[in-house]
């Protein structure tokens, strides 16, 4: 058996895998994995996160406590500070978890914005993703704050529900070239991503915040202080 043969044959097919393995299309191609991942794991922590705050607002908002119900004057005061102590929590934790949803959900689609953006050109040198929103001419290299203001109007055209289209506002002077297929696919998908977040961010922090507002005032209501001890207002604490 020629063993010099047979090695030769496997070191002459390593090489030609390891040339196709690591091809700039085979590199291509890894960084669109890659990032599909990440975006990926990214939307579904937002999902994630908003399941967990539509749930947590109910838990904030129960106030019955266990245990007997309070009857006397200080039991009853002792009951009411823990409920406000306690929606103060939630309402902090709360937040926190709507920042999470934020970052997940915008933050990170808008970094993949700009990132898809600024080296599209490296997945396909012969595309122009940008063109001049006054003439429609292409512009290959733009300046980094013709970008931060392009990505800022995608960001507020999807966040704010088309209303920049409507009034016909313009924030920045490129806008994507639609000849672009595989770039303007994703556009749409990164608008509808931000409009389905800030629609759910904006309803859940006017609906806690009006909710959060009336347990506390339930919470004081259901104490009335007595002319000689009157209790401390904790409702704008």
């Amino acid at each position: 058996m020629n063993w010099d043969g047979i090695r030769a044959i496997i070191s002459s097919n390593a090489q030609v895998a390891w040339s196709v393995l690591t091809s700039e299309s085979a590199v291509r191609v890894y960084v669109l994995v890659i990032s599909g991942i990440l975006l990926s794991v990214s939307l579904w922590r937002a999902l994630k996160e908003r399941t967990v705050l539509t749930d947590s607002t109910k838990k904030a908002l129960a106030q019955n406590l266990p245990g007997p119900k309070p009857r006397s004057h200080q039991a009853k005061q002792k009951q009411r500070d823990l409920k406000l102590s306690r929606l103060k929590s939630m309402l902090l934790a709360l937040l926190t978890s709507t920042a999470r949803m934020m970052a997940f959900g915008v933050l990170v689609p808008v970094f993949f914005l700009w990132a898809g953006t600024t080296y599209y050109s490296w997945f396909d040198p012969n595309a122009v993703v940008l063109v001049s929103q006054a003439g429609g001419t292409p512009v290959l290299n733009p300046s980094s704050p013709q970008l931060l203001l392009y990505v800022t109007d995608q960001l507020l055209r999807g966040g704010l529900f088309d209303v920049l289209e409507v009034f016909k506002v313009q924030v920045a002077g490129l806008s994507n070239n639609p000849v672009v297929l595989p770039y303007s696919i994703g556009l749409i998908a990164f608008r509808a991503a931000i409009d389905g977040y800030m629609i759910f961010a904006l309803y859940f922090v006017l609906r806690t915040s009006v909710s959060m507002r009336k347990a506390m005032r339930d919470v004081n209501a259901g104490l009335a202080a007595s002319p000689s001890n009157p209790l401390p207002d904790h409702s704008n604490a």
